[in-house]
Formats: structure tokens, C-alpha cells, sequence
């Protein structure tokens, strides 16, 4: 935020430095006599500019860290930013004597920064504190590079620059009673270790399998599981103790399930380390999900991998002024961001979107769609809050995961009798799997099948590493089978090959080194394969009467709509990805 409020703020300043210029040779070439005073002068707007440039990076840090240490981000934010601005037109540029106003400048940019400074050192542990003493010592030892051989490293500040922050704890003092037991722990490094591998390999879950000899390791990379070197049983133990202690578990407990998070810091980013543990036959098993605190924003389909010419028969279907477009995709298919990206796709600035979603399951927000939240927990009733949206007459209807059956009843309501648009999600194989798995929620055939206009079906595959993938020669029988005809495609693309018996000794040394780019994986990113069916007279009439997932299918290809299968054969002509990865992906079933 600050950021971006300072692209367009420093522009301003750069305006009224430019008009006072103009304003000063328009003065001295004026006829009246002024004197020889100096109206315009460099070295004063200077020290404002150093101060501003100042000012913008104490308090984007001051933005941040507020989030991360979890202090009221809009209450301190508001304080800082207005503080200095009201300052700086007042004292800085409208007083007329400077040696007054730059002072009173100052005050209004270090008073309210010192308050949160000293704010937030009341909430942290010693050694996370600013502007201390040992503070100041430690960034004088590294920036100048004196005396760092008497600044010595403690020992929990050894290993990668990993900076775990605990966030399970019933308050904040539990967390930082917690934050010092672990950092005396031997296992702290270690901890912080794996951590910077799995980053640095790119994984998006650790999965740590407990047994009696030793913890297997294993790296989800871009959706796929793989094998890391086992680690000694009494090292995974330890590992596993600094893990629970800051995410606030009970270490102890090594058969009920726990659940928490752990704020990590790494490398100039931040994270959320999701933690969830349980006893299996083999012992423990530990999931940690790695997830950026600010993940990037996706903003298009073009983005996610959906084709241009897709992209227009989608927005056609979603920007219709009624119907139900269902979104679908199995666990772990990207159902989340294609169901944001698509509402993201709408006319949402010009009609109102309003819905309901599970507490337990938010999405990410989008602008201009205003989700309530239910809690089944709670005995909350979301056929009950979605009545109550519906009564305000929006010009859309937006759920996320349908909860029961009336929930879908109103929907299909909306769409019939109110003439309104309605998206939702859901689970399936794929977009006709998807339609028949309504039918689970026990509304009528002939209720929803007038309803519905479109499926838009997701599933993710990796893609070949830019850097190391080979082109290779089909076959015509290979060609056949997946209908291309002979002579449209002369190679095709998979992921670098071990070296044959014919290969010469620097084409081994070659194969032999990994790719630095993927790190021998031959995979590197995700994107979406995507299916759009949209429904006609003749799919409705088919879920009416032969409600099956093979029959939806086949009508689905009789009126000219392609299926998963067809779409990623797309994308390895293309040589985004292999065969053997659009085969691994389409035998994927929940």
C-alpha cells in the first residue's frame, strides 16, 4: 500500500518543485523591483525529497511488520501515513521559515513512528527488537563490517536466515515463552534447514512420515510427491518438538490430530506454515503446507492457461445477465483461483454480487463480490443467510462449495424465476462428472437442467522445464491415437532423457549434470488445463432423461464441446508439457 501510495504521491512533489520553479523565474522577470532574495532554493527542497524517500521506507516497513507482528495494521498505518502528510504540506512546504518548519517536519515523522516502534517491542521477543542497543551494535557490526568478528552469532541465528515467528499460542506472551524455549533447542537449525530446502526446491507441502527407524521425507514440487534423504528418527523428533512448541501443539501428543500455523520469514518474503499432525499404523504423520503470506495475484485466464479462443466463449457464459456457471475441479486442481479469476472475469463494478461461503473454506477476496460467511459449527444454517442475501435484490448470486440441498434449490430459484446470474463450485472428474454429482444434492432434473449454462472444468499439469526439455520425433501410430493428423507435427517435447549407449562423453557429462533450473525434476510451473462444456437444448434434454456421466459426455462431443483429453493435447503440440504428464494427470481420480 505504501508503495503504491508513493507513485503517486512523488509525482505531486516533483509538480510542486516544477511550479515553484516557474513561479520563481516568473518572479525575477517581473518588472517590479524584489531585491536580490532567493526564492527558490535547491538544497532545501532536497532535504524534504531525502526525507520523503526516508519516510516511505520506514513506513512500508513499519506496514508490514505491523501485519506480521499483529498489531491493528489500520490504526497504525492511518496514524503514520496522515501524520507525516498533514506535516509535510503544512510545516514543509507552507511555512514560510524553513529552520521552523523542517523541524516541526521531523517531529511529525519521528513522533509516531517511535510510538509504534515502542509499541511493537512490547510484543516481541528481545532479540526481534528495533532501535535497541544490541540492536543498533549488530547492525552497525554487518553493515560496516567492523568488529563483526565480536559480533558473534548466537546459536539459533546460525544455519539459513530463516526467521520463524510462533503464532499458535493461546496469547502472545505464550508465543514468545514459546519463541525462547525453542531457540535453545538443539533442533532449531535443523528446523530452520528444512525450511530453506523445501523453499528452495519450491515445494508447497513437506510431508514428514514418522516410524520407528527413521522420518521419511518427502517434497510436494508443483503438485507432484517426491523423495528426500530419510532423517535420523532422534534429529525428526526434534525437528518435529520446535515445529508443535511454535505452532502452540502439544509435543507429546503423537497420536490425536493437531492443527495450527507458524509465521515464517524467509529471504524477504513471508509465510504461513500450516501444520497438521496425526498418529498412523507406521507412527506420525506430519503435513506442513508452505503458503506465501501474499501470494502473487492472478488477474486473468489468459493467466491461469486457458486459450484465447476459450477465454471469449467463457466470458460470454459467465457475462450472460442470468444462468448458473459452475465451476469445477478435483482437490488440489486449482478450483479456488479459477472460481476467483472468473469472478474476476465479470461485469462486477456494474452489478452487485453478493453470496455466502463456509468460514472453514474462504477464498480470496475479490473486489466488488461481498461474501458472507457461515459456520457450520456454530449450527449456522446457510440455506438461512443465503434467504436473507437473495431478499436484496442483487444482480447476482455467488456460492462457494454448495452445503445442502435447499442451498441449491434457491439457487436454481434465482436463475428460473428471477432471471439472475448464479456462479458456484463444486467437486467432479470432470465437467460431466461435475453435472452428475449435482444430481447428488437431490434436486430434481428438471429444476436445475434449465438452470445451468456452463461448466468450466480445471485440472493442473506441469509444465516442461523451458531450460532442459528435448524435442523427439512421434511415431504415425502415436500421432493416430491422439488425433493429429500426419504431417501437422513433426516433434514433440518431453523431459530431458538419460544419456544412450551411443552418446558421446560430453553429451553424458551434459545429461549427467542436473538442470539448475528445475534441479533435474524436468518440470518446472504449473498451468491449467481447462474444459468448457456449454450447455444446449440436447445436454439439458440428456440430464433430464439419462442422467449419466458417459451419456453427458457424449452429448457434450456432439454438440462440438471438447473434453479434457482433446485440451491438453493442445498444450503438448505446443510443447508446454509431455505425454506422460497429460496421461498422469488424466488418470488422476479422487
Amino acid at each position: 500500500m505504501i508503495r503504491n501510495l508513493t507513485r503517486l504521491t512523488l509525482p505531486l512533489c516533483f509538480q510542486g518543485v516544477f511550479a515553484t520553479c516557474v513561479l520563481a523565474q516568473e518572479a525575477a522577470s517581473h518588472s517590479i523591483d524584489r531585491g536580490s532574495g532567493f526564492n527558490f532554493s535547491i538544497w532545501k527542497l532536497v532535504l524534504l525529497l531525502i526525507l520523503f524517500w526516508v519516510w516511505v521506507r520506514t513506513t512500508d516497513w513499519a506496514s508490514r511488520d505491523c501485519q506480521w507482528v499483529g498489531l491493528n495494521y489500520s490504526k497504525w498505518n492511518t496514524a503514520i501515513v496522515l501524520s507525516f502528510f498533514l506535516g509535510f504540506f503544512v510545516f514543509g512546504l507552507f511555512t514560510p521559515i524553513f529552520f521552523v518548519g523542517f523541524p516541526l517536519l521531523l517531529v511529525c515523522y519521528f513522533v509516531p513512528l517511535m510510538m509504534y516502534i515502542h509499541t511493537r517491542n512490547l510484543y516481541v521477543t528481545v532479540d526481534e527488537m528495533v532501535l535497541t542497543r544490541d540492536h543498533l551494535r549488530h547492525l552497525m557490526a554487518t553493515r560496516t563490517k567492523m568488529g563483526v568478528d565480536a559480533e558473534k552469532q548466537k546459536d539459533y541465528e546460525k544455519g539459513a536466515p530463516v526467521v520463524f515467528k510462533a503464532a499458535g499460542g493461546k496469547d502472545e506472551q505464550e508465543n514468545q515463552a514459546n519463541m525462547i524455549l525453542v531457540r535453545q533447542l538443539p533442533a532449531y537449525v535443523p528446523a530452520k534447514e528444512l525450511f530453506a530446502e523445501a523453499v528452495g526446491k519450491r515445494a508447497t507441502k513437506i510431508l514428514l512420515d514418522y516410524t520407528k527407524q527413521d522420518v521419511r521425507t518427502r517434497f510436494q514440487i508443483d503438485g507432484v510427491w517426491h523423495n528426500m534423504p530419510a532423517t535420523e528418527r532422534e534429529l525428526g523428533d526434534g525437528i518435529l518438538v520446535v515445529l508443535k512448541k511454535l505452532a502452540g501443539l502439544n509435543p507429546e501428543e503423537r497420536r490425536a490430530k493437531q492443527r495450527s500455523e507458524i509465521k515464517v520469514e524467509y529471504q524477504g518474503k513471508k509465510y504461513i506454515l500450516k501444520i497438521a499432525s496425526e498418529g498412523v499404523r507406521s507412527g506420525e504423520r506430519v503435513v506442513l503446507d508452505v503458503l506465501e503470506a501474499k501470494p502473487k495475484v492472478l488477474a486473468s485466464l489468459e493467466e491461469l492457461g486457458m486459450r484465447e479462443k476459450m477465454v471469449e466463449q467463457f466470458r460470454a457464459v459467465i457475462g450472460a445477465d442470468s444462468g448458473m456457471v459452475v465451476i469445477a475441479s478435483l482437490p488440489g486442481g486449482g478450483l479456488s483461483t479459477t472460481a476467483t479469476v472468473s469472478l474476476r472475469a465479470t461485469d462486477r463494478l456494474l452489478r452487485d454480487f453478493m453470496g455466502i461461503g463456509d468460514v472453514k473454506q474462504q477464498e480470496s477476496e475479490v473486489e466488488n463480490v461481498d461474501i458472507t460467511y457461515f459456520d457450520l459449527s456454530k449450527n449456522e444454517k446457510p440455506e438461512v443467510i443465503l434467504t436473507t442475501i437473495v431478499r436484496k435484490e442483487p444482480d447476482a448470486v455467488v456460492v462457494l462449495n454448495v452445503p445442502n440441498t435447499e442451498v441449491f434449490e434457491i439457487l436454481c430459484q434465482q436463475v428460473t424465476e428471477k432471471n439472475r446470474l448464479v456462479v458456484t463450485t463444486i467437486r467432479g472428474k470432470d465437467a460431466a462428472d461435475s453435472l452428475f454429482r449435482i444430481q447428488q444434492h437431490k434436486v430434481p432434473a428438471d429444476t436445475f437442467a434449465p438452470a445451468i449454462t456452463g461448466v468450466l472444468y480445471s485440472r493442473l499439469v506441469r509444465k516442461l522445464c523451458e531450460k532442459c526439455k528435448e524435442p523427439y520425433t512421434p511415431s504415425a501410430e502415436m500421432l493416430q491415437r491422439l488425433g493429429i493428423p500426419a504431417g501437422r507435427v513433426e516433434e514433440l517435447y518431453r523431459e530431458r532423457q538419460p544419456p544412450g549407449p551411443d552418446a558421446t562423453e560430453k553429451e553424458k557429462r551434459e545429461k549427467e549434470e542436473p538442470c539448475k533450473k528445475c534441479a533435474g525434476i524436468g518440470y518446472f510451473g504449473q498451468t491449467a488445463i481447462f474444459e468448457l462444456l456449454a450447455l444446449d437444448d440436447q445436454i439439458r434434454q440428456t440430464l433430464i432423461k439419462q442422467p449419466q456421466a458417459e451419456a453427458i459426455r457424449k452429448a457434450a462431443r456432439k454438440a462440438g464441446n471438447r473434453g479434457l483429453k482433446e485440451e491438453g493435447i493442445l498444450l503438448v503440440v505446443k510443447g508446454v508439457t509431455s505425454l506422460d504428464e497429460l496421461s498422469r494427470v488424466l488418470k488422476q481420480s479422487e
